[in-house]
Order: C-alpha cells, then sequence, then structure tokens
C-alpha cells in the first residue's frame, strides 16, 4: 500500500482524530474517554506502515496493545510484520536493551533474564539514579547494612545475568547511558514510539525514552489522559508524562469528542478532571437526558443499594448484562459481591468458568493473560505468535475445568495442571511453562464463591473496569467506619479543594465508563456538605 502524503486522508477517522494523529511526528496526544483512542492509533499504525515507517507500539498491557493491532487488521486489512513491535513498553526495552547489549552494562557473560523466580532482596528496586528503594512503600532502605546487603547481592545477580523485573527497567536505562552502541542502534531500528496509555508509564521508562530521543530517534508519540492515570502503586508518573512532553517539545493535540457518554454524564465528570469545560458528546448515547444521581443506603448494608440500581435501570429498560456496580477497593467489591477476596489467577478462572454464556471478551482475554504469563514467566511474547491458537486454547481450558460444586480448595489444585498444559498448547514453543498459584477457601465450594451477586449485575473495581464502558453504572461509596475505600465525604472535599489527586481521578475513570445511566450510591450517613457539593456539580441528589 502507497499513500500520496500531499493529499490528506482521513484514514476512516474523525477530522479532529485525523488532524491529531495523521502525519507528523513527536507529539503528545490527550485524549478523553470515549474518543476513539484505539481506533486513532490504529490509523496512525497503518498511515505509518503505508508511508514505509517502522513504529514500536507499546501499551500498559499485552490486551490493550494486541487490540490496537487487531484494529490496525480489522479497519485497515493490514496485518503489521517484523519492521514492527506490538507489547509493553517493558517488553520493548527488555527485547531491543537488555537481551543484545545488557551484559555490556551488567558485566554477565551470558544473555541477561528476568528472574523466573523470586530473587533475594527483589522487595527493593533501583530508581533512575540508582539508588535502593523499596518497591512497596517507594522509600529508601532504611539501614546502611541493609542497603549494602541488597546492592551486593543484587550486583553479585546482575553478573550472574538475572535481574527482577523492576531492575531491567534500572539496567535498561544504565545501558542506554553508557554505551551508545545500543543508543544508536534502537533509535535506528524504529522511526517512532508510540506509547498507548502514556499516563501510566514509569520515571524509568520515560528516562530510557530520552536517552532514545536524544540519540536520534526521529519521533516519540505518547497517548493517555493525566486524569485517567490510576497506576501509581506500580510507579506510573503521570505529572512525568507532562514533563516530558514539554522537555522533548513535543506538540500537543487533543480529542475531546466523547463518543460513548451522553451530555448529561460529561457534565458532571469533568469536574472530577483537570479540565476546564465538559467534553463534547457526538456519539449514540449524546441525547439520553437521564440525569446522574446520588442515592443514599443503609451504613450498614451496601448491598441494599445494588437491588435498587437494578430496579431503577430495569424501569428505564436497560439490560443487567449492560451494566456494572464498581467499588474503590477489592474490600467493599467483595462484600457488594457476596464474595471474599481471592487471587486474581483463581478469581479469572472462576470467573470465567461461571460466566456461561454470558462469558465477556474481556475476561476470555483475562485467561488468554494467564496462558501467556505461564508460558512466559516474564520473557518478552514471541512476535510469531499464533493468536487463534492462544483463542482456542483459553476456550479449551475454560470448558475443561472442573465443575463449579467441587470445593474450591481441590478445584484450585485439579485447574493448577490444566493452566499448565492448556499454556503449552497456546505456545507450543515453550517447553518449561509454569504453574502459577491458585489457592481456594477451605469449607467453600466454587459455585458458593461465585455465586451471582443481588440482581445478578457484574460487581467490580475502579481499576478493574478501566478500558471499558456500560450502558449503567452504580458506584458505591464506603461507608464512614472499617473501610480504607474512598467515602463520599472525602471526594466532595477534594473537590471543593480543587485537588487533582489520584483519589479524584478514580472516581473520574468511574464514572465515565458510563455510556447513559450514572448512579454515585452514598452511606446515609453522608453529610449534607458533601450532597450539596455534588448537586452544585449537576448530580440530582436526595
Amino acid at each position: 500500500m502507497s499513500v500520496d502524503n500531499d493529499q490528506p486522508q482521513t484514514w476512516g477517522l474523525s477530522p479532529e482524530q485525523a488532524d491529531a494523529m495523521i502525519g507528523g511526528d513527536n507529539i503528545m496526544l490527550t485524549a478523553c474517554p470515549g474518543s476513539g483512542k484505539t481506533r486513532s492509533v490504529a490509523a496512525r499504525l497503518a498511515w505509518s506502515e503505508a508511508v514505509g515507517r517502522s513504529v514500536a507500539l507499546s501499551s500498559y498491557t499485552n490486551v490493550g496493545a494486541n487490540e490496537i493491532a487487531e484494529s490496525v487488521r480489522r479497519d485497515h486489512g493490514l496485518s503489521l510484520g517484523s519492521d514492527h513491535f506490538v507489547g509493553t513498553l517493558h517488553q520493548f526495552l527488555f527485547q531491543y536493551v537488555l537481551r543484545p547489549f545488557g551484559h555490556l552494562e551488567m558485566g554477565c557473560a551470558t544473555v541477561p533474564m528476568v528472574a523466573s523466580e523470586p530473587l533475594t532482596w527483589d522487595d527493593y528496586r533501583f530508581d533512575r539514579v540508582g539508588e535502593l528503594r523499596t518497591r512497596q512503600r517507594r522509600q529508601s532502605a532504611n539501614t546502611v547494612p541493609e542497603r549494602s546487603a541488597a546492592q551486593a547481592t543484587k550486583k553479585a545477580q546482575a553478573i550472574a545475568g538475572l535481574v527482577t523485573p523492576d531492575d531491567a527497567l534500572y539496567w535498561c536505562l544504565e545501558t542506554l547511558r553508557k554505551h551508545e552502541v545500543a543508543r544508536q542502534s534502537l533509535a535506528a531500528r524504529f522511526h517512532e514510539v508510540m506509547v498507548d496509555e502514556a499516563q501510566d508509564t514509569t520515571d524509568l521508562q520515560l528516562a530510557c525514552l530520552e536517552q532514545l530521543h536524544e540519540a536520534g530517534l526521529r519521533s516519540i508519540v505518547l497517548v493517555g489522559d493525566f486524569d485517567q492515570s490510576i497506576f501509581s502503586f506500580t510507579g506510573a508518573r503521570p505529572d512525568l508524562f507532562r514533563r516530558f512532553a514539554r522537555d522533548r517539545s513535543l506538540s500537543v493535540a487533543s480529542l475531546n469528542e466523547n463518543y460513548r457518554c451522553s451530555q448529561a454524564i460529561c457534565d458532571v465528570a469533568w469536574h472530577f478532571s483537570t479540565k476546564s469545560t465538559p467534553d463534547r458528546a457526538v456519539g449514540p448515547n449524546r441525547g439520553f437526558a437521564q440525569r446522574p444521581t446520588v442515592t443514599l443506603f443503609d451504613d450498614g448494608d451496601p448491598r441494599s443499594a445494588i437491588a435498587d440500581f437494578t430496579t431503577y435501570i430495569g424501569n428505564l429498560g436497560i439490560q443487567l448484562s449492560d451494566a456494572v456496580v464498581v467499588a474503590r477497593g477489592n474490600d467493599l467489591a467483595s462484600v457488594l459481591g457476596g464474595k471474599p477476596k481471592l487471587r486474581r489467577p483463581l478469581s479469572i478462572l472462576g470467573r470465567a468458568k461461571s460466566a456461561g454464556v454470558g462469558l465477556s471478551k474481556a475476561l476470555v482475554h483475562d485467561v488468554e493473560q494467564l496462558l501467556t504469563e505461564a508460558a512466559f514467566r516474564g520473557e518478552p511474547v514471541t512476535r510469531d505468535t499464533d493468536r487463534l491458537r492462544v483463542r482456542v486454547a483459553a476456550m479449551d481450558l475454560i470448558e475443561a475445568l472442573p465443575p463449579l460444586e467441587t470445593d474450591s480448595m481441590i478445584w484450585a489444585s485439579d485447574a493448577m495442571p490444566l493452566l499448565t498444559h492448556y499454556a503449552g498448547v497456546a505456545f507450543p514453543e515453550r517447553r518449561d511453562t509454569a504453574s502459577l498459584a491458585l489457592q481456594g477457601q477451605s469449607g467453600a465450594t466454587m459455585a458458593q464463591l461465585f455465586a451471582p451477586p443481588p440482581g445478578g449485575v457484574r460487581v467490580d473495581t475502579i481499576h478493574g473496569v478501566k478500558g471499558q464502558s456500560f450502558d449503567a453504572v452504580l458506584l458505591v461509596a464506603a461507608p464512614p467506619e472499617g473501610w480504607r475505600d474512598g467515602q463520599t465525604d472525602q471526594w466532595s472535599t477534594l473537590l471543593d479543594d480543587g485537588n487533582t489527586s489520584e483519589e479524584l481521578r478514580l472516581v473520574y475513570v468511574a464514572l465515565t465508563r458510563a455510556r447513559k445511566v450514572l448512579v454515585i450510591a452514598a452511606p446515609s450517613s453522608v453529610s449534607s456538605a458533601a450532597l450539596e457539593s455534588f448537586a452544585e456539580r449537576g448530580f440530582a441528589t436526595p
């Protein structure tokens, strides 16, 4: 395929999207929820392929990156070849920096590898200046002997060619800083590095991109939204995302047309963001006039909010399968769903098995990700992966899982070898697939653990629904006592103070999942000041 660069083409995009993404180099694109970001990024990839540019596309997850690649295939009839890279930014740096050049800095005689098992002192990681910090609390190691022991051990591990996933980024950065051959090789390999969900990048990842840009990489495109950055616990630094764009002189473009939400939802959601005006609803739901609402529930019974919600949306003709109940954290989500908190692998497999005909694409993607993790254990996923084979293996695994009436401890034990087996089926080139830890709950069957919540509507955390959308969303605020989750009074205080903390960004992400109906359920003890604050921002309140 070839194009005439003198003739403007929209590549199936709106004028706003095409102006932002077709043509040019070195761009920071801020994209509001529902703006068609995935389609816009895919169109830029198709345009790049047409004009002969090689692009390294990274997203926060493999699922996100693969969805963009699938959009390129579906919408433009193109399959991205070996000239391009598709994956996570971590995998990109591992594949093109650490593996070929990391030995120059680490001093190892073998190709560096990310350890498949925990290493000593893996609770500590190096920051961008080489200072050792605790991974969870992001503070310096507390004592000199402790720091010295950790540094000595990590150095020995590096000489042996082993690093933790966190430290892999540090060694990538040091390799790029000190070895021109690494910088120049990668800068020449690709015309552009495009980073989707750039608001969730870490300081080390951005520092690596700086090195590549200074070495002559012709274009960096960052795509994201500061107001949707909710992964600080993984080291995400949305402030550095903006600073990087300024320091590297990236041109700034914005997508402010929302194809997802009604205008009524846009008109309340923007108050929880750094925006100065609401997004403009332009999609099929733009005229849905149902006013976002705050309702109350008894402090001791947050689950009662679900029953009220299901009745409410039923009267509006919205199916439960098109609705979701979200909570700030796992503890409240577990209570709302009537389930104990479970580890991620068991939770995914249990939800997939219990979904039946309601099995969603997102949940199948989660099962595929488990197969990938079991097969590759932190290493880059091979580019020639047969996506159909992985999908079939995921579906076969779900079918082969034991009956849900089985005791959950026995179920977990029986499911582990099945997961290992189907990881080998999905990725036959991997001969040493590993089991992921599955732990049930004593005395409970899987059917009990995964029984439908009140009304049969899905219950999840805000983090769990990011990137998805629903006709109706219920955000349940925690009761005032005994919860770490954010509360309605706290949110209203942050609003009134003009705060832009991650707590408000979490609320913003929750609100903007809704296409037509948005409800916040608050405990009955909520202050009148908080209700007034929400009313001032457009919510109907009791």
